[in-house]
């Protein structure tokens, strides 16, 4: 104990994981439903984190998703999921 009288016994630290194929957020949506995502439709996603694929399991029936990079990305897609790095600046033309 300190001079305070707490006790400074070493106390585990209790952390619960939970796997990215669980739903995540309060709504108890997963990330495909919450971007909406329908059954049948290509999501697009463009310069994703490398855990993406995971995050956004399950995809609807038929549905399917392919990465792409800014400026590499050809073809078209139901739905675009795009992620824009801090710092750097972007413009559309």
């Amino acid at each position: 104990m300190d001079r305070g009288g707490h006790n400074l016994a070493y106390q585990p630290l209790r952390v619960e994981v939970t796997p990215m194929t669980q739903k995540f957020g309060y709504s108890g949506k997963s990330l495909a439903i919450k971007l909406g995502v329908r059954p049948g439709q290509q999501l697009l996603a463009i310069d994703a984190p490398a855990n993406y694929a995971q995050m956004v399991a399950p995809l609807p029936e038929a549905a399917t998703m392919r990465l792409g990079t800014w400026g590499e990305t050809n073809g078209s897609a139901g739905l675009i999921h795009a992620f824009f790095p801090i710092g750097k600046c972007w413009r559309l033309t």
